[in-house]
């Protein structure tokens, strides 16, 4: 109640809309008080009290550690082979699936990574990846080959990288730090250098792909995952036909960084592929869609049709509507692609 200045009288304070609006949103959002917090924390030391009895019983050891069904295989070439049933994605063993073996400070001490960055490199000191005349018989088998390598993986010797591993390391574009210089210097846009972590979660990515099933990761923040989910989204895009992508984040100040890497890569494959990687967007090239066609002077669109869209999570009901109703649309026509992510 506010108190009216000529009577001194109470009077009833009439809220705007903005504060009604305020309101509701504050009612909305889940209530923390000290009881929550306080059965929070005793639901946590009771997990931590079971896991400990659980470490003490050699029985119930025994049982904790069976649920490690996949185990080295000394003597053998592969310690989960391909006939085993992938329960999860070990990165200490070998798997015959996608080819995947080790890297670490112990196992993988004979990998190189340099035949593996061969285009990288011949990009680099040439400043394109071939010098075959655009649309001649060499210029497209030249590109046929490094399309299955991005789709299919590339191997050497023994050791093998994924698609988008092999796509990541010689056609990403990124800010990066050079070897010859200190971090202070400032960044320089490059191809990625090879780290070991990368290569682990681009094989569990196949791996998941390849047995059905979905994919997380729990990281902090700084360690280039959103440099490689950028290369994840791109290269199917440029590689596969009628390939939908949806890129989806709570705020726009978080997805927008992942949106100006992912409008980065295409603009640049475009331009630095001699036409082998490029892809017109005559119907649908705005901020928050790209789409891969072409138009007709009639109006009618034809070609790959295949999309890269992004959605901001919370936005207003009206706008979220509308958006269902354009990616149901998309949902149509992705019956016959190979992937959604």
């Amino acid at each position: 109640m506010a108190i009216d200045k000529v009577t001194g009288k109470r009077k009833k304070q009439v809220k705007s809309k903005l504060d009604i609006e305020k309101e509701r949103k504050v009612k909305a959002l889940p209530k923390f008080d000290r009881t929550y917090e306080e059965e929070l924390i005793k639901e946590l030391f009771e997990e931590d009290v079971k896991k400990k009895k659980l470490l003490e019983s050699p029985i119930e050891v025994q049982e904790y550690v069976g649920l490690f069904v996949h185990k080295e295989r000394p003597g053998e070439e592969w310690d989960v082979p391909i006939t085993e049933e992938i329960k999860y994605f070990d990165p200490e063993l070998s798997y015959e699936l996608t080819h995947y073996r080790p890297i670490t400070m112990e196992k993988g001490l004979d990998f190189d990574p340099t035949p593996f960055r061969e285009m990288a490199h011949i990009y680099e000191t040439t400043g394109s990846y071939t010098k075959f005349p655009e649309g001649s018989k060499p210029y497209r088998e030249f590109w046929l080959r490094e399309v299955d390598k991005m789709q299919n993986g590339y191997q050497v010797g023994k050791y093998r990288i994924t698609g988008d591993n092999y796509y990541f390391l010689n056609y990403y574009r990124m800010q990066t730090i050079p070897e010859d210089k200190d971090a202070g210097e400032g960044r320089t846009e490059n191809f990625p250098s090879f780290l070991a972590k990368q290569y682990e979660w681009f094989h569990y990515l196949e791996l998941a792909e390849k047995c059905h099933q979905d994919a997380g990761a729990l990281k902090a923040r700084g360690l280039g995952w959103s440099e490689m989910t950028a290369a994840t989204s791109v290269r199917p895009y440029t590689t596969n036909r009628q390939y939908n992508v949806l890129l989806t984040c709570e705020a726009d100040d978080k997805l927008q960084p992942l949106r100006d890497k992912c409008w980065l890569q295409l603009d640049w494959l475009n331009m630095n592929t001699s036409g082998g990687l490029r892809h017109v967007r005559q119907k649908v090239n705005n901020n928050e869609t790209k789409r891969a066609s072409k138009v007709t002077r009639e109006g009618q669109e034809f070609g790959r049709n295949k999309y890269i869209m992004l959605v901001i999570s919370w936005i207003k009901k009206a706008e979220k509507n509308l958006w269902m109703l354009q990616y149901k649309s998309i949902l149509l026509q992705a019956k016959t692609t190979n992937g959604l992510v």
